[in-house]
């Protein structure tokens, strides 16, 4: 065998097949072959933007793939069993309007982290540890695996509503469990109209995102709001 440094790595993949990159099975190959993608040349010619509009967020799994972007980390322990993410506050939060942009930023985090690897979680986990030090965790599984910030934080919002009480928390983590591949993540949701729409706007700040950093977009959760934390740390177990 030989090994293929990551400069060549875009050069000897366009000369193969869809059906190389790890996850394109045979519904779609299918897909591509309708559209006219035979080739993983193809792919890398197209706008990460227009792959994901195409194929949701098996798009941007196309993008990375055929560029040879593969940043899963590779554990001789065995795979990870959660992703997650979370805070310290300097001052202890009873007020939900104060836990809200928190919240918002650590799954961006999580979901960030999620992209990177390739990976998708079906079970969403609140944490919170009261100013006694008492620890809630709160988790709900959903229909299908996601690693969308959106859905991971409206996951986590309802979870918190619950619990705000008028205790002051001192801590608040948010993560996903009952990880997988990403192939079958986030399908279009038939119910809520509104998620394809909220899908495609977080793969195009992702964009963003690459070329000018995290900072180069906000959601209106986050901008220009949040309290003295101790820095967030994603989280695997």
């Amino acid at each position: 065998f030989s090994v293929i440094g990551e400069a060549e790595a875009p050069s000897f993949l366009a000369a193969q097949p869809v059906t190389m990159i790890w996850g394109v099975g045979k519904a779609l190959a299918a897909t591509l072959e309708r559209d006219g993608i035979r080739m993983i040349a193809q792919l890398q010619r197209m706008e990460r933007g227009d792959l994901m509009r195409r194929y949701g967020v098996m798009g941007d799994r196309l993008y990375r793939l055929s560029r040879g972007e593969d940043d899963r980390p590779v554990d001789p322990d065995g795979d990870a069993k959660s992703v997650s993410a979370e805070t310290t506050f300097d001052t202890d939060i009873a007020a939900l309007a104060e836990l809200v942009p928190v919240l918002r930023g650590l799954s961006e985090k999580v979901s960030a982290r999620l992209k990177k690897s390739g990976i998708a979680g079906r079970t969403v986990v609140l944490k919170l540890k009261t100013q006694d030090f008492k620890t809630r965790t709160r988790n709900r599984q959903l229909g299908d695996p996601t690693r969308l910030a959106d859905r991971i934080f409206q996951t986590g919002l309802d979870l918190l509503r619950r619990e705000t009480d008028g205790t002051k928390f001192r801590l608040l983590g948010i993560g996903v469990s009952d990880l997988s591949d990403d192939e079958k993540a986030d399908p279009p949701d038939l119910v809520d109209l509104q998620s394809r729409k909220r899908a495609l706007a977080e793969g195009a700040m992702d964009t963003l995102r690459d070329k000018f950093g995290r900072k180069a977009v906000e959601t209106g959760y986050t901008f220009g709001k949040g309290r003295a934390a101790n820095p967030p740390e994603p989280l695997e177990e």
